[in-house]
């Protein structure tokens, strides 16, 4: 029988264990048996798998949507992934920010490759922009930074300007 066939008391959820938070989800105890299981961390409803004991982790669900605003020019981290070591990943952000009185609108693609291998996640190559529309051009850049393990997707609004920005980051993964 196929699992779209299954009747509603037959379903079950795809996680093992359920944290509240990240932090809940770390200080856990993890076993040997518990590799390979797949456990969600609600705060920010998403899906890990455990990967050793120790506990490492990689993150499965692949591309979140994030709303957000900025009323300055202040960068914002519109989303962060934690690179696994020994990974590869090709990261895309699609970003559009829309001034609140509807006045303007930026629309944003950009994609870039980084790794780990045993130290911090490094980009690998330069930023590409795939698509870059502006209406406004004063507003600041989306653009990757790296922080220790973190690859983190960045805006930067305008000053005096109340800016919504949604993104949507999707993350290929290889290990």
């Amino acid at each position: 029988m196929l699992h779209k066939d299954l009747i509603e008391d037959e379903i079950h959820q795809i996680h093992d264990k359920e944290f509240a938070t990240r932090s809940s989800r770390e200080a856990h105890s993890y076993v040997s048996t518990d590799i390979g299981k797949i456990v969600r961390q609600t705060d920010e409803d998403s899906y890990y798998l455990v990967k050793s004991a120790t506990p490492t982790f990689l993150r499965i669900d692949n591309g979140e949507s994030i709303a957000t605003s900025t009323t300055d020019a202040t960068v914002t981290t519109l989303y962060t992934f934690t690179m696994p070591d020994n990974a590869s990943a090709l990261i895309q952000a699609e970003v559009t920010g829309l001034e609140t009185d509807g006045s303007n609108r930026n629309n944003y693609i950009i994609a870039g490759a980084f790794y780990r291998d045993g130290g911090n996640a490094t980009q690998q190559g330069s930023t590409v922009s795939i698509l870059s529309i502006e209406s406004d051009a004063t507003w600041g850049a989306v653009e990757f930074a790296v922080s220790g393990n973190d690859v983190i997707v960045r805006a930067t609004g305008a000053a005096s300007t109340n800016i919504t920005w949604i993104s949507e980051t999707k993350v290929n993964l290889a290990i």
